[in-house]
């Protein structure tokens, strides 16, 4: 039982040390698309939010084995 907790606690402060290097956060809603939604290939995400009354679309790449669960 203890090797758990301490292997959740070393999970929570690299997730810690993740965050304390994002530079720009956006609230909105993020979501996985496919170019391909039939076959579920070419996965790419898209940040959907608005700002000052118009709303705006980003595509977000992200680092291989940057957010690993």
């Amino acid at each position: 039982m203890q090797d758990k907790m301490q292997e959740i606690e070393n999970r929570i402060l690299e997730i810690k040390k993740l965050l304390e290097k994002v530079d720009l956060i956006r609230p909105g809603t993020l979501t996985k698309q496919y170019k391909n939604p039939k076959e579920k290939t070419g996965s790419y995400y898209q940040l959907s939010y608005t700002h000052e009354m118009k709303s705006k679309t980003d595509y977000i790449i992200l680092e291989k084995n940057l957010y690993q669960t």
